[in-house]
């Protein structure tokens, strides 16, 4: 079965519930999966991400889901990850459904562009330094304390 964004979402909810990869294990026996198929490399999120791999190949998810409610009977997660409807529990909306995105017209483009090119070559640069050496500050004292600057 294809990683469905609800696998995203238990994986993340798994990970803050049993953030020690040790502890892991124990959910994997519990739910029938066999530990010797899951790679527990990596941190507690990978190994996670492996076990409902696992799980979802298996048919298991359930099951795995099950074994974790024992020990968090009152994680309203996971108690709504048991349904066949699929929850959103993004805080975010879709950018593509609240967006008006719509492409940049001709008309438009000329309108950015005023008709001429405003690029300037290279050598612009190059210039602007060579001027700005021959910039230079005077300072011209006048009675005690004070200063005229030219």
């Amino acid at each position: 079965m294809a990683w469905t964004k609800k696998l995203t979402q238990l994986n993340d909810i798994l990970s803050d519930l049993v953030p020690n990869k040790d502890g892991i294990t124990k959910y994997v026996k519990a739910s029938g999966l066999k530990p010797q198929f899951i790679d527990t490399s990596g941190n507690a999120l990978d190994v996670w991400s492996n076990v409902l791999s696992e799980a979802d190949k298996n048919s298991k998810v359930d099951e795995l889901v099950k074994s974790v409610l024992d020990t968090y009977p009152d994680n309203p997660f996971l108690k709504s990850a048991l349904f066949a409807k699929e929850i959103d529990f993004s805080v975010a909306p879709d950018i593509d459904d609240t967006s008006n995105w719509q492409d940049v017209s001709e008309e438009t483009l000329e309108v950015l562009t005023m008709e001429q090119s405003t690029l300037l070559p290279v050598n612009f640069l190059a210039k602007g330094v060579r001027k700005s050496k021959s910039v230079g500050k005077v300072e011209i004292k006048i009675g005690s304390n004070r200063y005229s600057v030219g």
